[in-house]
């Protein structure tokens, strides 16, 4: 693949990350609502939704210096989440909820971590280092939450047993 479609590849591909942030900023936040009952899950969801919105403002600041329009992206984006609203980012209504949804941003952070490598590969291959440095920020966030998410799942699980008895 020649240098220029490598480049509208990794634009594309960062535009996804900008839409993928949005919305998992939008699940977080009813994630910690239902999270009440759990204030050190709540908190930490609260912390990475900020993380989350700073994310996205360094993506579009990345992709306005590629020469791309932030106002024509924010339309592309709405028509994503429109689609993905329906993909069931959130499986938990039941008692159960705060798992189930604590089990789904588990992984939503690996997801984030293997689109960000994607994005940084393209950018090495096309010698785009700003877009390099920016994403494996970007990564080393999102292992934090996961490593975080990890080793605290196990106690989450045992507080919800308790709390149920």
């Amino acid at each position: 693949m020649d240098t220029q479609k490598q480049k509208e590849l990794m634009i594309s591909w960062l535009k996804d990350a900008c839409a993928m942030e949005k919305k998992l900023e939008e699940t977080l936040e009813t994630y910690a609502k239902g999270a009440e009952d759990y204030p050190q899950l709540q908190e930490k969801l609260k912390e990475h939704i900020s993380v989350t919105k700073n994310q996205q403002e360094r993506l579009e600041a990345r992709l306005e210096a590629l020469g791309e329009s932030v106002s024509a992206m924010r339309m592309e984006t709405e028509k994503i989440m429109g689609k993905m609203a329906g993909a069931g980012t959130s499986i938990g209504f039941g008692e159960d909820s705060v798992v189930k949804n604590s089990v789904l941003a588990f992984s939503a952070e690996y997801m984030e971590i293997g689109s960000y490598t994607a994005i940084a590969t393209v950018a090495k291959a096309i010698d785009d280092q700003e877009t390099v440095e920016l994403v494996n920020e970007i990564i080393t966030e999102e292992q934090a939450m996961a490593d975080w998410a990890e080793s605290h799942l196990a106690e989450l699980v045992k507080e919800f047993l308790q709390k149920e008895e």
